[in-house]
């Protein structure tokens, strides 16, 4: 069972998106549902699902539309992550919130229903990373949560990125120096991941801009075994390997650089189904890209309204950062269930929108 791995390597802003995956939809157009604007904080951030829950990550990203990074020109503002029932697609519903600890973002989230000899349950994953002034003094990493009961999250661990590479006792732990020292911190991690393979062991996969070319002991991706979450234990790392390339998308509006306006043009993680892929391309909606035909193509897009940032500090845009699929009731894709899409806007918060995959056609793939 796998749950959030990328179909797609990411590329920079106003570039376009690269995208490999299996085929065998037919695409229609997209229609909004229902939205929530998730409190009316803004920031929002990437948008995990798991059975009729969503996890939606939260914290500042630079002007250039990717994640917070190292070099955040922004004031790093208060945050919580959201989990939101979306048991009744027309009425989303913020049930919990996770807290975000000062300093760092919580932009990249997963989840997966897993069943272990340690955990059986919904388990999230929440990678945090700096931004702003003085995240490099707090602790960043990964942090688990238990979400089986949405409304009541519980803490189960947190992935101590590189935080065992400096051997001498005689660094104190993390914190504010002079009494303690970052040089012990959970380092920044994005792009959070979980899997369970078919011998039952789940990992944890995330990144770390830089840490490469830092030459950290570990590498850009780093794989992380939380078979039980309550322990995790760093198994391997390694750059990723780049994707085999079948063709290049761009807007029409992403084409232009600069832009005439405040917008942004990245395309960030898209959620695929068969031949068909959602791409959040943020002040360009989501767009729907059909790969039926051996190239790309797109054939719909939903573009949320301009909506200033409550938090007073992004352009007032459309910014869709995330995308994720809302399965049928049990999962089973039978003929005729409904499946949606839901996106995750940074200034406006969360739309439910129907799945834009033929019902008949997907009905069909299925019964063969």
């Amino acid at each position: 069972m796998m749950t959030g791995i990328p179909m797609f390597q990411r590329v920079n802003a106003f570039v376009g998106v690269i995208i490999v995956c299996p085929a065998f939809l037919s695409a229609q157009t997209m229609r909004l549902v229902g939205q929530s604007n998730l409190g009316g904080g803004g920031l929002n951030g990437d948008i995990a699902i798991v059975g009729t829950t969503a996890i939606v990550g939260a914290g500042l990203m630079p002007a250039a539309g990717v994640h917070a990074h190292l070099y955040n020109p922004y004031p790093c503002k208060a945050v919580t992550i959201k989990v939101v029932d979306l048991s009744r697609p027309r009425t989303p519903v913020v049930v919990a919130t996770i807290p975000v600890p000062a300093g760092v973002a919580a932009h990249g989230v997963a989840a997966a229903r897993v069943r272990t000899a340690a955990f059986t349950g919904d388990l999230a994953a929440v990678a945090l990373q700096t931004c702003g002034a003085g995240g490099s003094t707090v602790e960043r990493g990964v942090v688990y949560y238990d979400i089986t009961r949405p409304a009541a999250p519980q803490f189960l661990s947190r992935y101590q990125a590189d935080a065992d590479i400096v051997h001498a006792d005689s660094i104190p732990p993390c914190g504010l120096p002079p009494a303690k020292s970052a040089a012990r911190c959970a380092s920044s991690q994005h792009s959070v991941s979980l899997v369970q393979r078919a011998d039952g062991r789940v990992f944890s996969l995330s990144l770390e801009p830089g840490a490469s070319a830092g030459k950290f002991a570990s590498g850009d991706l780093r794989i992380v075994d939380v078979t039980d979450p309550r322990r995790p234990v760093q198994v391997g790392a390694f750059p990723p390997p780049g994707p085999r390339e079948v063709g290049v998308h761009r807007t029409p509006r992403s084409r232009i650089f600069p832009p005439s306006d405040l917008s942004v043009f990245s395309s960030q993680r898209a959620a695929v189904r068969g031949d068909i892929a959602v791409v959040p391309w943020n002040s360009d909606g989501a767009r729907v890209i059909d790969l039926a035909s051996g190239g790309l193509r797109e054939v719909g897009s939903f573009v949320p309204p301009d909506v200033a940032d409550p938090a007073g500090v992004l352009p007032a845009k459309a910014y869709v950062v995330s995308v994720a699929i809302l399965p049928p009731r049990g999962g089973n894709r039978r003929a005729g269930a409904q499946e949606y899409v839901v996106l995750s806007d940074v200034n406006s918060g969360l739309y439910v929108l129907e799945a834009p995959w033929g019902v008949t056609r997907l009905a069909n793939q299925l019964s063969r």
